[in-house]
Protein backbone atom coordinates (compact mmCIF):
# COMPACT_ATOMS: atom_id res chain seq x y z
CA UNK A 1 0.00 0.00 0.00
CA UNK A 2 1.17 3.25 -1.37
CA UNK A 3 1.45 6.39 2.00
CA UNK A 4 -1.63 9.13 2.14
CA UNK A 5 1.38 11.42 2.52
CA UNK A 6 2.60 10.23 -1.00
CA UNK A 7 4.25 13.75 -2.45
CA UNK A 8 4.57 14.42 -6.53
CA UNK A 9 7.89 15.28 -6.93
CA UNK A 10 7.63 16.35 -10.76
CA UNK A 11 5.17 16.47 -13.39
CA UNK A 12 5.65 15.72 -17.42
CA UNK A 13 3.03 17.31 -19.82
CA UNK A 14 2.94 14.55 -22.83
CA UNK A 15 1.17 14.03 -25.65
CA UNK A 16 0.43 10.26 -26.91
CA UNK A 17 -0.38 9.33 -30.65
CA UNK A 18 -3.18 7.39 -31.19
CA UNK A 19 -4.33 5.37 -34.69
CA UNK A 20 -6.00 8.89 -35.28
CA UNK A 21 -5.25 11.69 -33.62
CA UNK A 22 -3.50 12.24 -30.04
CA UNK A 23 -4.27 12.44 -26.41
CA UNK A 24 -2.92 15.00 -23.65
CA UNK A 25 -1.68 13.75 -20.50
CA UNK A 26 0.46 14.06 -17.26
CA UNK A 27 2.95 12.13 -15.60
CA UNK A 28 2.95 12.45 -12.19
CA UNK A 29 6.28 10.91 -10.37
CA UNK A 30 6.08 10.38 -6.98
CA UNK A 31 8.87 8.77 -4.69
CA UNK A 32 7.30 5.13 -5.20
CA UNK A 33 5.81 5.35 -8.70
CA UNK A 34 4.86 7.16 -12.14
CA UNK A 35 1.11 8.25 -12.12
CA UNK A 36 -0.40 8.46 -15.98
CA UNK A 37 -2.87 11.06 -15.71
CA UNK A 38 -5.55 11.23 -19.26
CA UNK A 39 -6.16 15.15 -20.10
CA UNK A 40 -7.94 15.40 -23.22
CA UNK A 41 -8.33 13.83 -26.95
CA UNK A 42 -8.26 15.47 -30.05
CA UNK A 43 -8.63 14.68 -33.56
CA UNK A 44 -11.21 12.54 -34.48
CA UNK A 45 -11.87 10.35 -31.21
CA UNK A 46 -12.47 13.75 -29.75
CA UNK A 47 -15.26 14.57 -32.16
CA UNK A 48 -17.09 11.74 -31.71
CA UNK A 49 -19.58 13.17 -29.64
CA UNK A 50 -20.25 16.03 -32.14
CA UNK A 51 -23.40 14.74 -33.97
CA UNK A 52 -24.79 13.95 -30.78
CA UNK A 53 -24.33 16.91 -28.84
CA UNK A 54 -23.23 19.12 -31.39
CA UNK A 55 -21.35 22.75 -29.87
CA UNK A 56 -21.75 20.97 -26.48
CA UNK A 57 -18.97 18.43 -27.28
CA UNK A 58 -16.49 21.23 -27.23
CA UNK A 59 -17.48 22.61 -24.13
CA UNK A 60 -16.62 19.06 -22.88
CA UNK A 61 -13.06 19.31 -24.03
CA UNK A 62 -12.27 22.50 -22.89
CA UNK A 63 -13.71 21.25 -19.50
CA UNK A 64 -11.24 18.33 -19.62
CA UNK A 65 -8.61 21.00 -19.90
CA UNK A 66 -9.61 22.76 -17.36
CA UNK A 67 -9.61 19.75 -14.88
CA UNK A 68 -5.95 18.74 -16.05
CA UNK A 69 -4.88 22.36 -14.49
CA UNK A 70 -6.16 21.33 -11.01
CA UNK A 71 -4.33 17.89 -10.92
CA UNK A 72 -1.41 20.01 -10.46
CA UNK A 73 -1.92 20.42 -6.20
CA UNK A 74 -3.45 17.15 -5.73
CA UNK A 75 -2.49 13.87 -4.03
CA UNK A 76 -1.68 10.79 -6.25
CA UNK A 77 -4.91 8.85 -5.11
CA UNK A 78 -7.06 11.85 -5.91
CA UNK A 79 -5.75 12.07 -9.25
CA UNK A 80 -6.65 8.36 -10.37
CA UNK A 81 -9.57 8.84 -8.95
CA UNK A 82 -10.29 11.71 -11.01
CA UNK A 83 -10.58 9.34 -14.56
CA UNK A 84 -11.01 5.64 -14.55
CA UNK A 85 -8.77 5.69 -17.51
CA UNK A 86 -5.88 7.08 -14.89
CA UNK A 87 -3.61 4.63 -13.54
CA UNK A 88 -0.09 4.30 -11.60
CA UNK A 89 3.27 2.40 -12.94
CA UNK A 90 5.07 0.61 -9.96
CA UNK A 91 8.61 1.50 -10.73
CA UNK A 92 9.21 -2.05 -9.34
CA UNK A 93 7.62 -2.70 -12.79
CA UNK A 94 9.39 -0.42 -15.10
CA UNK A 95 12.56 -2.27 -16.74
CA UNK A 96 13.61 1.16 -18.30
CA UNK A 97 12.85 4.72 -19.75
CA UNK A 98 14.10 5.79 -22.43
CA UNK A 99 14.46 9.12 -23.24
CA UNK A 100 15.33 10.59 -26.98
CA UNK A 101 16.03 13.99 -27.58
CA UNK A 102 14.33 15.19 -31.01
CA UNK A 103 14.12 18.39 -32.63
CA UNK A 104 11.14 20.18 -31.08
CA UNK A 105 10.38 17.07 -28.10
CA UNK A 106 11.74 14.43 -26.82
CA UNK A 107 10.04 11.04 -26.80
CA UNK A 108 9.77 8.99 -23.46
CA UNK A 109 9.65 5.32 -23.91
CA UNK A 110 8.48 3.64 -20.87
CA UNK A 111 9.36 -0.25 -20.85
CA UNK A 112 7.55 -2.14 -18.11
CA UNK A 113 7.56 -6.15 -17.23
CA UNK A 114 4.30 -6.30 -19.92
CA UNK A 115 4.19 -3.26 -21.86
CA UNK A 116 5.42 -0.07 -23.81
CA UNK A 117 4.32 3.14 -23.70
CA UNK A 118 5.23 5.83 -25.65
CA UNK A 119 4.76 9.92 -25.24
CA UNK A 120 6.27 12.74 -26.39
CA UNK A 121 6.77 16.08 -24.15
CA UNK A 122 8.16 19.66 -25.06
CA UNK A 123 9.90 19.74 -21.27
CA UNK A 124 13.66 20.55 -21.56
CA UNK A 125 15.33 17.43 -22.33
CA UNK A 126 17.92 17.71 -19.29
CA UNK A 127 15.19 18.37 -16.82
CA UNK A 128 13.14 15.13 -17.95
CA UNK A 129 16.84 13.14 -17.39
CA UNK A 130 17.44 14.56 -14.26
CA UNK A 131 13.82 14.11 -12.78
CA UNK A 132 13.04 10.53 -14.25
CA UNK A 133 17.14 9.51 -12.98
CA UNK A 134 16.06 10.86 -9.58
CA UNK A 135 13.60 8.55 -9.28
CA UNK A 136 14.77 5.09 -11.13
CA UNK A 137 18.47 5.82 -11.55
CA UNK A 138 20.59 3.70 -13.93
CA UNK A 139 17.13 2.62 -15.44
CA UNK A 140 17.28 5.98 -17.50
CA UNK A 141 18.41 5.91 -21.01
CA UNK A 142 18.93 9.68 -21.94
CA UNK A 143 19.74 9.90 -25.62
CA UNK A 144 20.65 13.50 -26.42
CA UNK A 145 19.95 14.77 -30.38
CA UNK A 146 22.26 13.99 -32.01
CA UNK A 147 23.88 10.61 -30.37
CA UNK A 148 25.42 7.95 -32.44
CA UNK A 149 23.60 6.02 -29.68
CA UNK A 150 20.44 4.09 -31.11
CA UNK A 151 20.38 6.24 -34.27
Amino acid sequence: MVPEEEAILGEVPVVARLGIGSESLKLFLTGHRLVVAHLRKTGLGALAAMPLLGKLAMGLVRSGESAGKSKVHQNPEAILAQNKDNFPLNYNDIVRVELDELVRSTKITVLTKSDKLEFFATMDFESLAKLFAMVLGERVLARPFGSAEGR
